[in-house]
């Protein structure tokens, strides 16, 4: 791992970029992901939530769509 990777982007099994790949994030999760890792260690708590629900919002009205289950 880089020794230029901020901290709030590290953690026990690497870095947040190489969760999401493994996992196969898209951009969405991703970023939902990435904010509520670091809100506690970037000092912006409330700031960082609040974007995270936007961003949640801002997903599942753009993408929504293709994940409802229509099966019901």
């Amino acid at each position: 791992m880089s020794n230029h990777t901020q901290k709030h982007y590290q953690g026990k099994a690497g870095s947040l970029y190489k969760f999401a790949e493994e996992w196969g994030l898209n951009a969405y999760e991703f970023d939902i992901i990435k904010r509520i890792v670091r809100c506690r260690h970037k000092g912006k708590f409330a700031e960082d939530l609040q974007k995270t629900k936007d961003t949640i919002d801002i997903y599942l009205q753009e993408q929504g769509q293709h994940y409802l289950d229509i099966s019901k």
